[in-house]
């Protein structure tokens, strides 16, 4: 064994193109290291996308859902019962969806229509909610 390790020639070094030298600051990245990355970019974010839009689609379910129903039509019993929005048709802002989360809403009359849910909910939360109830809205149709 110890005669294989010194048979053992150091490896050849090569330079690098000027576009792989080191600029202060920046950190060196060889080129076999580099399709490394992108192929672990490639692999981990559809990961990340779908697994947002699953915590997405949680958050909705457990804060949502038993008014507005998981297809934001607002066909559920309690939704019925408090005559809740199909969100499909909400034209509401980012702003306005964030408020109505964190205030709730209420008629002309001061009855309270929407809880105020966000008092319970993180900001990430909220944000996920608003995220949710934005994907229901139809599809904008293609310019001609």
């Amino acid at each position: 064994m110890t005669q294989q390790l010194k048979n053992l020639k150091p490896a050849r070094l090569t330079p690098l193109p000027v576009s792989e030298v080191a600029l202060p600051g920046r950190a060196l990245i060889y080129p076999a290291m580099r399709h490394r990355w992108i192929l672990t970019l490639a692999i981990m974010l559809p990961w990340a996308v779908t697994s947002r839009a699953a915590d997405d689609a949680t958050v909705f379910e457990n804060n949502c859902a038993a008014c507005h129903g998981t297809d934001g039509r607002a066909q559920t019993p309690q939704g019925r019962k408090i005559k809740a929005k199909d969100l499909r048709e909400s034209r509401l802002t980012d702003a306005e969806i964030e408020r109505q989360i964190r205030e709730g809403s209420r008629v002309k009359t001061g009855v309270s229509v929407m809880p105020a849910i966000g008092k319970d909910m993180t900001d990430a939360e909220i944000q996920a909610a608003v995220r949710v109830v934005k994907s229901f809205r139809p599809a904008a149709p293609a310019p001609r």
